[in-house]
């Protein structure tokens, strides 16, 4: 299984041409079925769109947890349960 998170965190500029500073994610935590399995810190030297992918071998049914925070200080959490094929 691929997870794939992707997040634009290029400077922009707004409707009075002052600069946006960039906010990216810069922290993410995967866990699945509660076992934490990854800390990722993007830092600088990250492009302006990035890909992340991982590949795990699941041996049960369980919940994938993504947790993510940005430069701002906002946080997030995708979920996702997973199902073994039969």
């Amino acid at each position: 299984m691929w997870c794939v998170i992707r997040w634009n965190q290029a400077t922009r500029k707004d409707a009075n041409g002052e600069t946006i500073a960039a906010d990216y994610i810069d922290m993410m935590e995967i866990s699945f079925d509660g076992e934490h399995l990854a800390t990722i810190s993007p830092k600088g030297g990250v492009s302006a769109n990035p890909l992340f992918g991982f590949k795990m071998t699941a041996s049960k049914a369980g919940d994938l947890v993504i947790k993510y925070t940005d430069m701002a200080g906002d946080s997030g959490e995708k979920v996702v349960a997973l199902e073994l094929a039969s």
